[in-house]
């Protein structure tokens, strides 16, 4: 179900952030999901390259605590940001994942909705986001490529759990574990640019430069939309050590 606010300013916004979903069941696996989908939205979001969007690391600072539009706006800069929640139905593979789109000046609701789906079916969350975000904000047009889950298979569903697991261990620090994580997702799933970009992250807190820029430099030579990962690659501090 899908809800848009009435009275919705005409003026443009340029910058979002994508805050970490509440896990509201208790289950730690569905923390895990929440993470991966927390990172899935904003990689969505990312590749339409019409707005700025906050990376996961800028955004981890407000995991799990009490905050208001005014914090927001003030430590993130943003014109919007996305908060919410998930939780899974008793006895169920089912979750709930609530979501709504904010205004950080005015704190009002922009857009929100519910999205209803079975633990495989969780993927088709983000562009479904996405869609329905950028039509509010104005966006006449989308290249549905840039954010599809038509290459999605069973193995990558039951990976995203364990995805959500490798972005929990490299937000608590314990990046070699993150690592671990991010190469048993890669051993049967090769082409998982999350994992990929995510592995090159934990490589880069290590100081481990060389193997940050391998897989910095294969996703910008394969993905789509990859203008967008090569301006954070180009800026990351691997990129610069290795061109002076």
């Amino acid at each position: 179900s899908l809800s848009q606010g009435a009275d919705l300013d005409k003026k443009t916004f340029q910058s979002i952030a994508v805050l970490y979903l509440d896990n509201l069941s208790n289950n730690r696996q569905d923390e895990n999901i929440g993470a991966a989908l927390t990172q899935s939205i904003i990689t969505s979001l990312s590749r339409l390259e019409l707005f700025d969007i906050k990376a996961r690391t800028d955004v981890v600072q407000f995991r799990n605590k009490i905050y208001d539009h005014t914090e927001i706006n003030k430590h993130l800069e943003v014109d919007a940001y996305i908060d919410g929640s998930i939780t899974r139905l008793p006895n169920s593979n089912e979750l709930i994942a609530n979501l709504a789109l904010v205004d950080a000046h005015r704190g009002t609701n922009i857009w929100a909705g519910e999205f209803k789906k079975t633990a495989d079916e969780i993927l088709k969350i983000p562009a479904q986001i996405v869609s329905e975000i950028s039509k509010i904000l104005g966006v006449d047009s989308l290249d549905t490529k840039l954010f599809s889950d038509e290459l999605i298979t069973g193995q990558e569903s039951e990976d995203f759990s364990l995805f959500g697991k490798g972005i929990n261990m490299f937000d608590g620090g314990q990046y070699e574990n993150s690592i671990a994580i991010f190469d048993t997702i890669l051993q049967h799933s090769p082409d998982n640019r999350g994992a990929i970009y995510s592995r090159g992250q934990a490589y880069e807190k290590q100081k481990d430069y060389l193997q940050a820029i391998q897989d910095y430099s294969s996703i910008v030579e394969d993905r789509v939309g990859g203008s967008k990962i090569q301006t954070l690659w180009l800026g990351s501090e691997a990129y610069t050590l290795q061109h002076k």
